[in-house]
């Protein structure tokens, strides 16, 4: 169980997840609170990443390596936020 849960750049539960955790943070009603679908899934799909897996080093220290998270994840998270918004288009046609 541990070996699915590690912390490196060829985790592709990590990926999955964090693309799932993005398309259901798109899809959450935010009438009230007037946050973008996009930055939505954003923030979810982040921190569930962060939370859950960790990032690619061992430490507090920024190093190039948080810079690198930082941009996948945030950039697999649109992914799925673009997914559940090009669905749910779909789905109103």
């Amino acid at each position: 169980m541990y070996m699915l849960l590690s912390q490196n750049k060829h985790n592709y539960t990590q990926v999955i997840v964090t693309i799932i955790a993005g398309y259901i943070g798109a899809l959450i009603p935010n009438k009230l609170s007037n946050i973008p679908h996009l930055l939505m899934s954003v923030i979810i799909g982040s921190l569930v990443s962060k939370v859950v897996f960790g990032d690619f080093d061992v430490g507090y220290q920024w190093t190039q390596s948080d810079i690198y998270y930082w941009f996948i994840t945030i950039t697999e998270a649109l992914i799925g936020g673009y997914l559940a918004i090009y669905v749910k288009k779909l789905s109103n046609q």
